[in-house]
């Protein structure tokens, strides 16, 4: 689980935020499927809805709840407004939590504060990656090639995780080496 789920989790948890959203967006999301996304999660029904009357009905439907909008691994600057997102603030206690691998990212948003996540050492991924792939991790013929595919990932904890995935279902390392390329 990354991070970013457990804080889902937590917040789903606890009568903090009336609606908890989170989103996995990729390299260059699209107006229409950040609606999708956040419309299917919140049981709009956006069909047959333009870019337009979509954010319309999300700007509607979250000014009527306190919101805590994650979205993860965000590559460029989004106009959350564009969407349907309201601003969030202290007079409506809505939060946006957004999570990237670019500082200038954060910035070109108007952060209103950066938290910093650490890469892991060398020794903590490779114990992350044995706790999640297992003792075979450790055999003689595996760990050379491990040892190669982590030092890839250079300390990302969610690269790990997702590379060790791939040995949970029985994935060559082969596969583990081309998944890098």
């Amino acid at each position: 689980m990354t991070m970013l789920e457990n804080v889902n989790n937590h917040f789903k948890d606890k009568a903090s935020f009336g609606t908890v959203i989170m989103v996995m967006v990729f390299a260059t999301p699209t107006i229409q499927s950040m609606q999708n996304n956040i419309s299917e999660l919140l049981g709009l029904d956006l069909t047959n809805c333009n870019e337009e009357d979509a954010k319309d009905k999300l700007l509607d439907a979250l000014r009527k709840n306190k919101f805590l909008l994650i979205v993860d691994d965000l590559w460029h600057e989004l106009n959350l407004g564009d969407i349907g997102i309201p601003q969030p603030g202290k007079d409506n206690g809505c939060k946006i939590l957004v999570s990237n691998q670019n500082l200038d990212v954060c910035t070109d948003m108007r952060a209103e504060s950066i938290i910093e996540v650490k890469k892991l050492s060398e020794s903590e991924a490779w114990s992350l990656f044995v706790a999640k792939v297992g003792r075979d991790a450790t055999f003689p013929s595996i760990k050379p090639h491990a040892e190669i595919v982590l030092r890839k990932y250079k300390g990302l904890p969610l690269a790990i995780i997702i590379v060790s995935y791939a040995k949970e279902n029985r994935h060559t390392m082969r596969e583990w080496e081309d998944a890098i390329k």
